[in-house]
């Protein structure tokens, strides 16, 4: 009888376990192709030192849109894509800057203070069309509402293409 009531106490505890939420902080696996991964000072990872992200994950983050122009495009195109904070909010992001790298190697670097003042969006489509990599995707940094500033060329310049990876410094 002791068995009994043993096992049943077991299967209920690990039903109630297989019930509950994830962690606010765990991260899925991917289950498509990477388009971007997280490193450096980062505390919820979901491969060895990074985190890793497929575009349903991204999108599952809430998708955003905007309409802004750029030095690239003609008109105001529509983006859509994940605010770059809740990107590094997801991972528990602490740093100062991010050193962001595309596809080439190309790299530049987007303060932190970026990130929340200029709403900063990691867009996946423009104009309703995923963005292809021979057209600035997967990830285009965007600034928004930034052309025509006094510091527009510094937030072009920090408005990279073909996203791959974030580095949290």
């Amino acid at each position: 009888m002791r068995f009994i009531a043993a096992t049943f106490a077991t299967l209920v505890f690990s039903a109630a376990l297989s019930c509950m939420p994830a962690r606010a902080n765990e991260l899925p696996q991917p289950t498509e192709a990477v388009i971007l991964s997280v490193t450096g000072k980062i505390k919820n990872t979901n491969a060895p030192g990074r985190a890793d992200f497929d575009r349903p994950m991204l999108a599952a983050l809430g998708l955003t849109d905007v309409e802004t122009k750029t030095a690239w495009t003609k008109d105001l195109p529509k983006f859509r894509g994940v605010r770059l904070s809740s990107v590094l909010e997801k991972v528990g992001a602490e740093g100062d800057s991010l050193r962001a790298v595309a596809l080439n190697d190309y790299a530049v670097t987007i303060p932190m203070v970026d990130v929340a003042r200029m709403k900063v969006l990691l867009a996946l489509e423009m104009n309703g069309a995923e963005l292809p990599r021979r057209g600035k995707g997967p990830i285009w940094v965007i600034y928004p509402d930034t052309e025509g500033t006094a510091d527009a060329v510094i937030y072009r310049d920090r408005a990279i293409w073909q996203l791959r990876s974030l580095d949290v410094r």
